[in-house]
């Protein structure tokens, strides 16, 4: 284009010169003032459209994002307390069922032993009115009308065959060591044979004047809740008044027993601490920000985490709806109202008693994040608009003042036409001179039917492909520009999740991790957190693939897993948390994404680990005993996350010891490739291990360390996730 042009020129200067002086002098004013008017028309035009546009999105923006914000976290939080409270109905049930299979084994032994008397031999246990009693070991105490009246012989005998019962009670009694239990019989003839479990104190029995005054066994709760049931009953709450557990709420499991005529002869019951099972091993998870309470076959609140106003222990719970519901054994989450506020409440059954277990969250709690987050919106658009307003004027200003300055300078331009042999050359030097200036909406219009019409031809249609070039490559740089920005964001969002605060102000361990991703944003994570006191959870995941998709499976894989982890009491419920973690994973997983997992608990009092290996790479272990970095290798058979919903996951264990360092990564620190496409590898990753544990360098250093160790090997090479 530029070697026609120039030719072109060559042409012009060597024509007719009068007659191209004469045309220029009638017509080059006139076409430039109009055309010139007319893109200043429109540029004011399109720069107020945009304007107007621009503000109208904008108050768009600020009322969608604050209504998207507000349903969003509205659904998370209720999913979220619905799944809690249906985990925490779930372990009471279980704590409840156990208990309920405790009592019936206890129910067939007095069975047994009613039926089938030959297979026993007579028992002698201490008698409570005798002397001291002590924790776990079994006793037989008479009722009160029982011992005024005496003690006849056959039932004398008959106390010596049942006391057969004590192994069984001895033996279950063991499982509930950890608080003040009671695991007993009583019997129609009014004597109980019993082992009680003192949890703390000198593991003394303790008795009282009213338990030897007053104590009928057939007017006790547990006994008649039971007496006339085929099935085992929970009783309803009720203070004991016996020694060490005397004032304490308390619950009983019971069942009646039958004798060698299929007669009624007695009950056997569990009796245990109501908080044991409530504020002990259920309330130390709850949230200060929500209100909890468990409510019994008959709608009244047997525990509470506020026990006050609408929740006080013992009272009804004030909707009716609601109860009815819980009572009915569903599980759902609704809106309700309570003394003009507004709360979620979620609700799950307790099966095995027939109880139900709820939890509510304020309204107000939940929305909170999302008003915030409207005035943060609107600041920000207001400030846009200022910043645009401003623009704007300046814009407009800037455009009057250069349309003055180009009309004088037409004038000028015009009044000079006794120089028109020259004005077409000087024309196109001109338009020339914009278009590096970036003008190309510069056009020519000249009619003369000769070579300079040509010339002006080509030069239009020269800036027509320029402008179209520059516009084209501007789009291009401007979403490369977003895509790039937000890329950024989401690697800050991913960063962010990551922990960094690697100081739990303990000195029994150090831990330290890092993550450089080869893309903006990536599928592998971390996470750390203490359990306990006693327990530190470590994961280290990577996702399948790279980018935005993976990032996002990411976030979804490491919030389902802590939010199950969290729920665990010990390391054996490692395995079930993996494989419910799983389970959620593989629902609707339209884009078959998986990620390899290794996750452990790490009990900082005896060392031991106990971790589940989902595909993972496999454990460095450096033993201070052998001071050697090895590998661990899985001997159970884990699959990737995400996968099949129908997989166990096992956990295995290994023990450390003090001084011993357990080092964990993803695939990019062996993958890593140099120029001649070869691997970092396992075997280079123990030898650099070792090489700078030698060193005796913190483990932070010991990661810089092994960064630098891959950077030297790749070089200018790509390198993958670490």
């Amino acid at each position: 284009m530029t070697e026609k042009l120039k030719k072109l020129i060559e042409n012009f200067v060597e024509g007719d010169k009068t007659e191209i002086k004469q045309k220029l002098m009638r017509l080059l004013f006139a076409s430039n003032f109009l055309t010139f008017l007319t893109l200043i028309i429109i540029s004011l035009f399109g720069i107020f459209a945009c304007w107007s546009i621009i503000g109208y999105q904008n108050e768009r923006l600020s009322s969608s994002t604050a209504d998207y914000t507000e349903e969003f976290l509205k659904d998370e939080i209720t999913t979220q307390l619905k799944r809690t409270v249906t985990a925490k109905s779930t372990q009471i049930n279980e704590i409840l069922i156990s208990i309920h299979h405790d009592t019936e084994i206890i129910a067939n032994k007095m069975t047994a032993i009613s039926m089938y008397p030959y297979n026993y031999t007579e028992k002698i246990l201490t008698n409570s009115r005798a002397g001291t009693l002590y924790s776990g070991v079994p006793y037989v105490h008479y009722g009160t009308e029982l011992f005024n009246n005496g003690i006849s012989e056959q039932i004398a005998e008959k106390i010596k065959m049942d006391s057969n019962v004590a192994e069984t009670l001895i033996e279950i009694g063991k499982f509930y060591t950890d608080c003040d239990t009671s695991v007993f019989i009583g019997t129609k003839e009014n004597y109980l044979i019993c082992v009680d479990n003192v949890y703390s104190g000198d593991k003394i029995v303790q008795t009282t004047d009213d338990y030897f005054n007053d104590y009928e066994i057939p007017k006790t709760i547990w006994y008649k809740t039971a007496k006339d049931s085929p099935k085992v009953e929970f009783t309803e709450i009720y203070k004991s008044e016996v020694g060490n557990i005397n004032g304490n709420f308390r619950l009983a499991c019971a069942k009646a027993y039958k004798d060698a005529e299929n007669n009624f002869a007695g009950v056997v019951a569990v009796d245990f601490p109501l908080e044991e099972i409530f504020d002990t091993m259920f309330y130390r998870t709850q949230s200060k920000e929500n209100i909890s309470f468990v409510i019994d076959k008959n709608g009244k609140i047997i525990s509470t985490s506020l026990n006050e106003g609408f929740f006080k222990f013992g009272t009804k719970f004030d909707s009716p709806e609601i109860v009815e519901k819980m009572k009915a054994g569903e599980n759902d989450v609704e809106l309700i109202s309570i003394d003009g506020k507004e709360y979620y409440i979620a609700f799950a059954p307790i099966e095995v008693s027939g109880w139900s277990y709820a939890s509510l969250i304020d309204h107000e709690k939940i929305i909170a994040p999302a008003k915030v987050a409207k005035i943060k919106v609107e600041e920000q658009v207001a400030d846009l608009n200022a910043l645009l307003n401003s623009f704007f004027y300046r814009l407009s200003f800037a455009i009057l003042i250069m349309s003055i300055i180009a009309l004088m300078l037409l004038r000028l331009f015009s009044q000079k036409q006794t120089k028109k042999f020259v004005a077409p050359i000087l024309e196109l030097s001109d338009g020339i001179k914009d278009i590096t200036s970036s003008n190309f909406d510069k056009k020519l219009e000249i009619h003369t039917n000769d070579e300079i019409e040509h010339l002006a031809v080509c030069f239009n249609a020269m800036t027509d492909e320029l402008k179209n070039y520059m516009e084209n490559l501007k789009q291009v740089t401007a979403n490369k520009e977003r895509i790039a920005t937000e890329l950024q964001i989401a690697e800050n969002i991913q960063s962010s999740m990551l922990p960094r605060n690697f100081n739990f102000g303990r000195s029994d361990f150090e831990i330290y991790a890092t993550m450089n991703a080869a893309k903006e944003v990536g599928g592998d994570f971390y996470d750390f957190y203490l359990l306990d006191e006693n327990n530190l959870v470590i994961t280290m995941a990577d996702v399948s693939g790279k980018g935005v998709s993976a990032a996002l499976f990411m976030v979804v894989s490491k919030t389902i897993l802590k939010n199950f982890s969290m729920t665990m009491k010990s390391s054996v419920d490692l395995a079930a948390a993996v494989t419910c973690t799983n389970q959620q994973l593989c629902k609707n997983n339209d884009e078959m994404l998986f990620v390899t997992i290794f996750t452990g608990i790490l009990d900082l009092q005896t060392g031991k680990l106990t971790y589940v290996n989902a595909a993972h790479e496999s454990l460095l272990l450096y033993s201070s005993q052998n001071d050697e970095f090895k590998y661990i290798k899985s001997a159970k058979r884990n699959y990737s996350l995400g996968l099949m919903d129908d997989v166990e996951y096992e956990a295995e264990e290994v023990q450390l010891g003090p001084g011993d360092i357990i080092f964990q990564y993803t695939d990019g620190v062996t993958e890593a490739m140099n120029e001649n496409r070869k691997l970092f590898g396992d075997e280079r990753l123990l030898n650099t291990l070792n090489e700078l544990h030698a060193k005796k360098i913190p483990v932070k250093e010991i990661l810089n360390g092994v960064k630098k160790s891959i950077a030297s090997f790749v070089k200018s090479a790509p390198q993958s996730d670490d």
